[in-house]
């Protein structure tokens, strides 16, 4: 009995131990289905939360999902909740569509389900913007601009169409529409080629897309005055570089002087109008604006200046609207910049000095103190510069000297004072002249000294340190000769070879001139000597005077092709004739080329020293039409000459 009890009790057992376990699993359902948000435009993370109602000690829960919509939303694979855990969280994934649809996403276990649904949003037009790109020039207006138009959304299979437009449509260019890429959120563009404009001018930028409209807005802005230039070089000056362009940022008093007004841009249709100041318009004055052509970023003005017995630091401004830009200009007053005095000068003579001043003189003149610090050379106290001229002349009376002296003339204006020395001497020769300062070599000019009247005769010895240029080795003055001639010649050179001929007084009268006492002279033109004649420098006797002159090698005279018609490729010989203006020197060539393969050098040129003549040979090869080629000779220093030889085919 005992044991029939004992097995029926554990029948009862396990069937308990059965329907617990039973119970507890098909107990098991999903109690709550939460979205992370119940809206997504496809372009952030949507997670749905599933919480079942119990947990299970020893089994996990499976959950499955299904979509009412599994072209845009998929179901997510099964989510399997850990024993002993309620939560579990799977991703949802969607696919951008072109109108709102809301979907059903459902967990179950077994027969029992829960759902939560989505609202899957249709991808909006979110926005239009501009970046400006900046120039490379730098303070330039802004050209263009990088533009984007922004979805709120991925864009759906085939992307999304947006059309662009500008408000005025002749301010720039821009696309008439862009695409944003399937799957992608925006899109860039540019706009470009802003053009000029003489006012600011708002631009509104209109981007339509998804039946959405968005507006974003640019300013196309004049041009205005950039960075300063005052000093510029000869190459800046021909067009400016900054916007406010003077030649010189220190200036005299009474000069009229250009400037040149430089905007970062070009000016729009009808040009643009810059005004101009001037901060003290009584010493400096401006136009009160100057306009810059349409199309152009160059506006040239003159502005006056007045002479001033003080410096003035004077302000220039350009401006456009409220941009503008400066530039400081020196106006210097009045000084002494120059005095000249002939040098030297013989004793007994009365000459004339000069003294400048660095502006014209104003009304009334200019007076200028003088003073010498030698009694054999005497000047007048002062010296009025004439009212608008900068210059004038004074007189200086030199005494009788036994040796040549110096003297210092001072002229004084003000706290400005500037010196010149001039040398007082016994005697000399007062010019040096040549009848040309060029000589071609192997060829002869004349020189001429010349003296005043009244001196006891003289000896000149003549030098040249070139043996390239050949010059008698003395010259006599007879008492009272006024000038000699004698004949300069030259040896033929390959180069330019420049040589300054020294004439030096060696002896004079009865007394010797001492060697200490030998002046060398610069060389200029003298406008008073006999047509064909050059002077040293014309005027004032001296110990020693120069002349210089510069030997050159020959140049090409002529060239001459005989014959000058021929068949192509005929063998007649063809001789080219090459005539210089002077002999050859040793080892002298002549390049010679051919314009044409149809006509060749057969042989060179060669000059015999001494010679200016030498010959070439020329061939040439059948042509199918009248042909003419150019014969050229050429010498190292670029004396060019060239003949014609025309080649005709045969009959």
């Amino acid at each position: 009995m005992a044991p029939e009890i004992f097995r029926r009790l554990m029948i009862l057992l396990l069937l308990a131990t059965s329907a617990s376990i039973a119970s507890r699993v098909g107990a098991q359902t999903p109690a709550s289905v939460v979205l992370s948000s119940p809206s997504s435009v496809c372009d952030a993370d949507v997670t749905l939360r599933v919480t079942v109602n119990a947990p299970s000690a020893t089994l996990p829960a499976t959950i499955q999902f299904t979509s009412s919509m599994p072209s845009v939303v998929p179901a997510p694979p099964p989510l399997v909740i850990p024993p002993a855990q309620t939560t579990g969280s799977v991703p949802l994934r969607c696919v951008a569509t072109t109108q709102a649809v809301a979907v059903n996403i459902t967990a179950s276990i077994g027969a029992s389900a829960q759902s939560a649904l989505l609202n899957v949003l249709a991808p909006v037009l979110e926005s239009v913007n501009l970046k400006p790109v900046f120039s490379a020039v730098r303070e330039a207006p802004v050209k263009a601009y990088e533009g984007s138009v922004r979805l709120a959304g991925p864009a759906p299979a085939g992307g999304v169409i947006v059309t662009l437009g500008l408000s005025v449509p002749t301010t720039a260019t821009i696309p008439g529409s862009v695409v944003v890429p399937a799957g992608a959120t925006s899109v860039r563009f540019d706009i470009t080629n802003a053009q000029p404009v003489n006012q600011p001018v708002t631009v509104v930028v209109t981007a339509t897309g998804l039946g959405t409209t968005r507006h974003t807005t640019f300013t196309s802005m004049p041009a205005a005055p950039k960075s300063l230039l005052l000093a510029a070089t000869s190459s800046e000056a021909s067009r400016g570089v900054g916007p406010l362009f003077v030649a010189s940022d220190t200036l005299n008093g009474g000069q009229r002087q250009q400037a040149r007004v430089i905007v970062n841009d070009v000016a729009g249709p009808g040009g643009l109008q810059v005004s101009l100041s001037s901060s003290n318009s009584s010493v400096l004055t401006v136009p009160s604006s100057v306009r810059i052509a349409a199309n152009d970023s160059v506006g040239l003005f003159e502005f006056q200046s007045v002479s001033t017995a003080e410096t003035s630091v004077i302000t220039l401004t350009a401006a456009v609207g409220s941009i503008s830009k400066t530039a400081t200009i020196t106006i210097s007053g009045t000084k002494v910049t120059v005095v000249s005095v002939p040098s030297p000068t013989p004793g007994g003579m009365a000459v004339q000095g000069e003294v400048s001043i660095n502006s014209p003189a104003p009304a009334g003149g200019t007076v200028v103190r003088l003073t010498s610090s030698s009694l054999n050379a005497v000047v007048p106290a002062t010296v009025t510069v004439a009212a608008g001229n900068r210059s004038a002349a004074f007189p200086i009376t030199t005494k009788n000297v036994d040796a040549n002296t110096s003297a210092t003339i001072t002229a004084t204006m003000g706290s400005s004072a500037l010196t010149a020395s001039m040398v007082i001497a016994a005697e000399g020769i007062s010019d040096f002249t040549v009848s040309s300062t060029t000589l071609p070599g192997g060829t002869a000019m004349t020189g001429r000294l010349h003296a005043p009247t009244g001196h006891n005769g003289f000896m000149v010895t003549l030098a040249s340190p070139s043996a390239d240029l050949i010059v008698p080795a003395t010259i006599t003055f007879a008492p009272n000769d006024i000038s000699r001639t004698f004949a300069i010649t030259s040896r033929a050179v390959r180069d330019p070879v420049q040589v300054r001929v020294i004439a030096k007084v060696t002896s004079s009268g009865a007394r010797a001139v001492p060697l200490q006492s030998l002046v060398t002279t610069q060389i200029s033109l003298a406008r008073d000597l006999p047509t064909g004649f050059v002077n040293a420098r014309a005027g004032s006797p001296s110990i020693v005077r120069t002349a210089e002159v510069t030997v050159v090698p020959p140049t090409i005279q002529s060239l001459e092709v005989a014959p000058g018609d021929v068949v192509g490729g005929s063998r007649a010989p063809i001789t080219a004739t090459i005539r210089l203006s002077g002999p050859a020197p040793e080892s002298f060539s002549v390049s010679v080329s051919t314009s044409s393969d149809k006509a060749g050098i057969a042989s060179r040129p060669i000059f015999a020293a001494g010679s200016n003549v030498a010959t070439f040979t020329l061939n040439t090869v059948a042509v199918s039409s009248n042909t003419e080629v150019t014969i050229s000779a050429e010498t190292q220093h670029r004396s060019v000459m060239s003949a014609r030889l025309r080649l005709s085919p045969r009959p």
